[in-house]
């Protein structure tokens, strides 16, 4: 048992990184945040499962959300090593933290775009382009496409974080979406909404086109068959 959080712990993710110790072996890296405003770090070893705090970062306000994501090395700058962390805040704002080390995060963007506390992000590299998606259990009913573009004020060519597309309906999904994630391919979409409704978007020619989607009857059913061929 590792002595960690001095709250109740709200999140975690985790992901397999090469070993600094021998590179054709694998570590666990695991991102936690609790109600102790911290988002904390650790290094586990699945060769011996010895566990280490890699990092502590005291937060302004607590995050309930986390992502984490491993940017290809051609995609990055050459001091950025270790995995890109996002947080959702309660106050409705994304925090974005890289690392040089993984022993210091630094908080290097905050993206403004919700009215209340983010329920859901997800990353997703698709070719050259860097996207996130963030939801929020808020009135504004939307989820928010943000797109990482290079900016072209800046000497070094770093890249900047940019609301691409708003997603969502209009009526009837009060309380906001509980939970968002991009399709394998980066070119879908798929929200839950609090109310248990499904929504699908696709991605066609740069616009995100809504799609049917499974749903049930809305009178009583008269007949019920399974499909013969499974």
């Amino acid at each position: 048992m590792v002595s960690g959080h001095s709250g109740s712990v709200a999140c975690g993710y985790g992901i397999s990184l090469p070993s600094l110790e021998n590179v054709e072996e694998e570590d666990l890296f695991v991102v936690t945040t609790g109600d102790d405003f911290c988002i904390k770090g650790w290094k586990i070893s699945i060769n011996d499962g010895s566990i280490e705090e890699s990092f502590t970062y005291k937060l302004p306000g607590r995050a309930l959300v986390l992502d984490i994501l491993i940017i290809p090395s051609d995609e990055c700058r050459k001091d950025q090593h270790w995995p890109l962390i996002v947080y959702g805040g309660d106050d409705g704002n994304t925090y974005i933290m890289s690392s040089a080390d993984g022993k210091e995060y630094n908080l290097t963007f905050k993206l403004s775009g919700h009215q209340d506390w983010i329920t859901s992000l997800s990353f997703c590299i698709e070719g050259n382009s860097l996207w996130l998606l963030s939801c929020a259990k808020t009135e504004d009913r939307s989820i928010v496409v943000w797109e990482a573009q290079e900016d072209s004020s800046s000497i070094n060519k770093e890249k900047i974080w940019v609301e691409k597309t708003r997603l969502g309906e209009v009526g009837g999904n009060r309380e906001g979406f509980f939970n968002c994630k991009f399709g394998p391919a980066g070119d879908k979409i798929v929200a839950v909404s609090y109310q248990g409704g499904l929504h699908l978007w696709h991605n066609e020619n740069g616009s995100w086109v809504p799609q049917p989607v499974v749903s049930g009857h809305f009178d009583e059913v008269a007949d019920i068959s399974w499909d013969r061929t499974g």
